[in-house]
């Protein structure tokens, strides 16, 4: 499995931050690569002075 980010926004505020991005996915199941997108959110907290993530969702896109 490959994927690579596109569309990515960050945001910073205190010790809390968020990554909005598409996830482009390729799989290789077969002869033919399988093409996927996700719309993904990571929350991050600063945790002492590492960021941790703390929260992911991902969405399909369709179409």
């Amino acid at each position: 499995m490959k994927f690579e980010l596109t569309d990515v926004m960050v945001q910073v505020a205190g010790d809390m931050a968020w990554v909005i991005c598409v996830e482009n996915l390729i799989t290789q199941q077969s002869d033919e690569p399988q093409q996927a997108k996700v719309l993904a959110t990571n929350l991050f907290e600063l945790i002492g002075d590492e960021w941790v993530m703390i929260h992911h969702h991902g969405s399909p896109v369709m179409g």
